[in-house]
């Protein structure tokens, strides 16, 4: 596989080093609104949600999963519908309505008995920031907050809710040689 070619959209590319921090990675944690979704939620006339998840995401966490990388989700807001998709997707680590996502992580890394060095994070916006400067590997979307590229590892080519999730899924199992195109 020639890491060189590994980059979609021609914009970043992926190193050696980054692919370095992600080889030992046994955790995704990920954000929902704008990382998992396009940050758009329509609400109809009863009030009732409603938001888009990629399929392309969808998959890249099945195969994480398929290669024992656990996914977990923490989200600052709550939504049925999250639970809903993310309970098809077999995750079972799902926190909502916690805008203070460090100790969540915390109770998660317990969970699993893993540590920092196991984790990476993905996000979107400030409220990520505090938990992406404590894992491992920290990646933001590509339609990020500006703030967050100052703390990531690693900004994705996709924006949020069109394939982010999935690049870093991609990402993560090559880096292991679970994953050859």
């Amino acid at each position: 596989m020639n890491i060189e070619k590994i980059k979609n959209n021609n914009a970043n590319l992926v190193t050696k080093e980054i692919l370095n921090l992600a080889k030992s990675i046994k955790l995704l944690v990920c954000d929902i609104d704008g990382v998992m979704t396009n940050n758009i939620i329509y609400v109809d006339h009863k009030g009732e949600e409603l938001r888009s998840f990629n399929v392309r995401d969808s998959y890249g966490i099945f195969c994480l999963k398929k290669f024992n990388i656990e996914v977990a989700v923490i989200s600052g807001r709550y939504s049925k519908i999250v639970d809903y998709y993310c309970n098809t997707l077999n995750i079972k680590y799902i926190y909502q309505n916690k805008l203070n996502k460090v100790p969540v992580l915390y109770e998660i890394l317990n969970q699993l008995n893993l540590t920092i060095d196991d984790t990476a994070y993905i996000g979107d916006d400030l409220i990520d920031i505090p938990v992406m400067k404590l894992v491992k590997f920290s990646v933001a979307v590509f339609d990020a907050h500006p703030a967050l590229f100052k703390v990531a590892n690693y900004v994705t080519n996709y924006i949020g809710g069109n394939g982010a999730v999935r690049e870093v899924c991609d990402l993560l199992l090559i880096a292991q040689n679970k994953l050859v195109y």
